[in-house]
């Protein structure tokens, strides 16, 4: 599964490196606010020259995030992870797209100078058996 992501660069977290049976590796995690009408924080793992890539970027600074989800079972419960697997510096598209997605706000509602409706005539004949 391959999403994408545009928001703003808020932490870039410490790198984390180790050793495995296949070499070595490192990761860093980036946290990136959403950038909608509602935002939300989002943070992401960076595994090897993307660790690297990372470090490089200064908070404040609009990225597009390729990303893929992931989750695994351990002790009965399931944790999931955000892996980038390509980030680009965000070229203006984020307040395209941000724009498309609140137009419903910039429509305003049309009202015309229309008198209301006069309200209803009251029965004259007691004969309604209506309850109310």
């Amino acid at each position: 599964m391959a999403l994408e992501l545009i928001g703003k660069l808020i932490q870039v977290n410490q790198e984390v490196a180790g050793k495995s049976a296949r070499g070595d590796w490192k990761k860093r995690d980036m946290i990136v606010e959403t950038i909608e009408q509602f935002p939300k924080k989002v943070c992401i793992s960076c595994f090897g020259d993307k660790a690297d890539q990372v470090a490089n970027y200064q908070p404040g600074t609009e990225l597009r995030i390729a990303f893929n989800l992931e989750s695994r079972e351990f002790n009965s419960k399931w944790y999931s992870d955000i892996k980038a697997w390509k980030i680009d510096i965000s070229s203006g598209a984020s307040s395209n797209s941000n724009s498309n997605n609140n137009s419903y706000n910039q429509v305003a509602p049309s009202y015309s100078n229309q008198a209301a409706p006069s309200a209803m005539p009251a029965a004259s004949n007691g004969n309604d058996d209506l309850p109310f």
